[in-house]
């Protein structure tokens, strides 16, 4: 069975609009803007704004987001990324999920944080990998070859 947002790019647009929209509304009622003060820091208009939250723009442009979600104090990230569904039978997954799983890895702001744990993960793999290879009658396992025995971390965390 086909997910709705396999039938097209437009329609699946529009769902993450109507996510991000939804995130941007959940933000604006925890704080303690009024739809006028949120209006002027985005010089528009309270009515523009009751629009946007009543029925989300169906293809915004990407400043237009960073400026909304600025406005609120939150930031834009849009990740492209792959799920091992590529015909999107399942769907996306949504910004809370993402949003979740950042959270509870401490909110890292780049890879250096997660690298330790790859690398950790990695070397256990490798260890593996070679009693693996040395039964076999390897000499020398690949993994030893690759970026692991420099200390590359970037290849390690897959950047």
């Amino acid at each position: 069975m086909k997910h709705w947002t396999q039938e097209s790019a437009k329609d699946f647009a529009y769902h993450l609009s109507l996510d991000f929209f939804t995130q941007l509304e959940n933000r604006f009622e925890q704080s303690e803007l009024l739809r006028k003060e949120f209006a002027e820091k985005l010089n528009l208009t309270a009515g523009r704004i009751s629009q946007i939250f009543n029925s989300a723009p169906a293809n915004p442009k990407v400043d237009s987001l960073v400026r909304y979600a600025l406005a609120l104090g939150l930031k834009v990230s849009i990740v492209a990324y792959d799920d091992d569904d590529p015909t999107n039978d399942k769907g996306p997954v949504y910004s809370g999920v993402i949003a979740k799983c950042w959270e509870s890895m401490g909110k890292p702001r780049d890879l250096s944080l997660l690298a330790p744990i790859a690398f950790s993960n990695q070397m256990s793999e490798s260890k593996q990998e070679f009693t693996n290879e040395l039964t076999a009658g390897r000499k020398r396992p690949q993994s030893v070859q690759g970026g692991l025995a420099n200390g590359d971390s970037n290849k390690v965390a897959g950047i």
